[in-house]
C-alpha cells in the first residue's frame, strides 16, 4: 500500500509534472487530500471535518462541509441551468444567463414550476443541466450544493397566448397562473 501526503499536490493537469509513485495494477494508493479551497479556509491539522450526506437516489449523493453540528440544510433539488437556443452564431458560456434561459439558478425552478423562454431559433434546441441539492436566494459565491439529478421536463411551444411576448425567461412557481409567484428575469 502507498500513501500520498498533502504536500505532494499541485493544482493543474499537466503531463510534465513528473509522477510521485509508480505502481503497479491492482495496487492500493491511499491520497490525504486537501479540501477545496486547498487548505485556505484556516484549517488546523487537529480541526475535524464532518460531512453530511444526502440521498437522492441509489447512486447519486452530495456533501457540504460545516464546522458546526448545529448546520442543517433542507433538501431542495432544482435545475440550475434551462435554455434554448440563441440566434446569434458562436459558442456562449454556461456560467452567464441569457434572455433565452441558460444559468437561471434560481430554487423556485423545482417541480410544478413553469418555465417560459423566448424562442430564437428553429426547433428551439432546449438543454438542461446544473441540478443543485439546495440553494440559498442565489449563487453569492459561484457554487451551491452541486449534484447530479434525474429530471422529467414537458416541452411545449405556445402560439398566440398571453406569453407571446415573452422576451427574457418567465417562470411561474404555481399550475394556476392567479395563484403563482411570477419571475421575470431581464437578461
Amino acid at each position: 500500500m502507498y500513501h500520498i501526503d498533502q504536500h505532494q499536490h499541485h493544482l493543474s493537469w499537466d503531463n510534465s509534472i513528473p509522477p510521485i509513485i509508480t505502481i503497479n495494477s491492482g495496487e492500493i494508493v491511499t491520497f490525504n487530500c486537501l479540501d477545496a479551497s486547498n487548505g485556505q479556509i484556516n484549517a488546523q491539522s487537529t480541526d475535524e471535518v464532518k460531512l453530511k450526506l444526502w440521498k437522492l437516489d441509489e447512486n447519486n449523493y452530495q456533501y457540504a462541509w460545516f464546522k458546526q453540528n448545529q448546520i442543517r440544510i433542507s433538501h431542495r433539488p432544482f435545475t440550475g441551468e434551462c435554455s434554448v437556443a440563441r440566434s446569434l452564431n458562436g459558442s456562449f458560456s454556461t456560467i452567464l444567463p441569457y434572455r433565452t434561459g441558460e444559468n437561471i439558478d434560481t430554487k423556485c425552478l423545482i417541480k410544478g414550476a413553469k418555465l417560459y423562454l423566448p424562442m430564437e431559433c428553429k426547433g428551439a434546441l432546449f438543454s438542461i443541466g446544473d441540478e443543485h441539492a439546495a440553494q440559498g436566494d442565489r449563487e453569492v459565491c459561484g457554487t451551491t450544493i452541486e449534484t447530479p439529478i434525474i429530471v422529467s421536463v414537458r416541452l411545449t411551444v405556445r402560439h398566440g397566448d398571453e406569453f407571446k411576448h415573452v422576451t427574457s425567461p418567465c417562470l411561474l412557481t404555481q399550475p394556476d397562473i392567479k395563484q403563482s409567484t411570477q419571475y421575470l428575469f431581464g437578461f
